[in-house]
């Protein structure tokens, strides 16, 4: 699993390739999954060994790169502990 990303009351849970629609919240999942994993946005977890790299506007991060070259939100209340996670 590389990630999780909120579907209404569902969740969408990412396995390379395949996506599998699993009912939860987004919370649900983040108290079941180990500390392999981060929450960036409101909407998205993410497994931290997929991050490759903070994309930024105007100085600021805004966006996260993964391996595959997916492009996702960073939210600003979760930017804070992945900054500090990542040493920046």
């Amino acid at each position: 699993m590389e990630r999780v990303e909120a579907f209404g009351n569902y969740v969408k849970i990412y396995f390379g390739n395949e996506r599998v629609l699993h009912r939860a919240t987004l919370s649900d999942m983040e108290e079941l999954l180990d500390d392999r994993f981060i929450r960036i946005h409101r909407s998205h977890i993410v497994k931290r060994d997929q991050l490759r790299k903070l994309l930024s506007e105007l100085g600021r991060y805004q966006e996260v790169e993964l391996a595959d070259e997916t492009v996702l939100p960073l939210g600003g209340h979760y930017k804070r502990q992945l900054m500090f996670d990542i040493g920046l």
